[in-house]
């Protein structure tokens, strides 16, 4: 297999660097290591207008969420956005480069949530937060005095899961209009054939994904729609949808049947997929470039929709 020279230099460091699995630290020791690695991939957060705190009310209690606003212009879409971390790792400040980099190149405000995590929080409460984050837009709205043309849900592997899921189960006056998934957990069910091909050495590994629906699943069953979002019997309900996929990612097998199962109920789908990258690769800017390429191609998706599009 020929891996460009970025992959192949990021391989290299990380296999010279011996890096203890991460499944294998406790799940809060574990978050920290993660944090440290999200950073040496990452570049210095890009300006936007400003970041404003704030909690969400739910029933459990108070969820932590960070609104990005790229300008002044109130009618700047809105995006909620659900990290990546496989529902255990990851955060608010982990993703906040990556969230400012989607304002900038969507000219969106970004939502960002940040959900229970498991294992301590297994599935729903993960989904439930990001639901809660939805029905919470009308409040935000009216408390931040914006107006946002669109709202849209935007998600990073098991964060795409969360919103694909969530797109489909929220009630229709607060549902978004369009959604971005990339490189997103799609079915738990079943490990494809891109499960064998770069199931290990690729970064993202079959063991890892183990221990991350291990974690979330907890006493639900790998069956259930709302986690393998793929067996679901309302995705015609899902709104027009941008799919990133990643062609040395072991996810990208399902989120590929995802694109057919959506399009076979009618939704409108634009599929992207980059080859030569690496799961987690928009997070990854210092070492694969690429993932300049792909927020472009995210941000003039967002900026340029229009809700009449039924391009597949």
């Amino acid at each position: 297999m020929d891996l460009s020279e970025e992959v192949k230099d990021l391989i290299e460091r990380v296999n010279e660097a011996n890096l203890q699995r991460i499944e294998t630290y406790p799940p809060a020791e574990a978050r920290v290591e993660f944090r440290r690695r999200m950073k040496i991939l990452e570049i210095p957060p890009c300006t936007i207008f400003k970041s404003i705190d704030i909690n969400i009310p739910s029933e459990s209690s108070p969820i932590h969420a960070r609104l990005y606003l790229y300008s002044e212009d109130i009618s700047d879409p809105l995006a909620v956005f659900a990290h990546g971390g496989g529902w255990v790792l990851g955060g608010i400040e982990e993703y906040d480069s990556f969230c400012r980099r989607l304002s900038n190149f969507g000219k969106c405000a970004v939502l960002s949530v940040g959900y229970r995590l498991a294992p301590e929080n297994p599935h729903p409460a993960g989904l439930q937060d990001v639901m809660s984050a939805f029905s919470y837009v009308p409040y935000l709205i009216a408390s931040q005095n914006i107006s946002p043309k669109r709202i849209l849900g935007v998600g990073d592997s098991a964060g795409g899961n969360l919103i694909a899921n969530s797109s489909i189960l929220l009630e229709k006056k607060v549902r978004p209009t369009q959604q971005i998934l990339i490189y997103p957990v799609i079915d738990v069910t079943k490990k494809r054939g891109s499960y064998q091909k770069f199931g290990k050495g690729f970064l993202l590994d079959s063991d890892m994904m183990d221990w991350f629906i291990n974690s979330y699943v907890g006493n639900s069953e790998l069956e259930d729609p709302s986690i393998s979002v793929i067996l679901s019997k309302n995705l015609s309900l899902s709104p027009t949808t941008f799919i990133l996929t990643a062609g040395l990612d072991p996810l990208q097998d399902e989120a590929i049947d995802y694109v057919d199962e959506l399009k076979k109920n009618s939704v409108s789908v634009i599929h992207s997929h980059y080859e030569s990258m690496l799961h987690g690769f928009l997070g990854m800017p210092k070492a694969l470039s690429l993932s300049k390429n792909a927020f472009c191609e995210i941000g003039d998706w967002i900026y340029n929709f229009n809700t009449n599009n039924k391009k597949t």
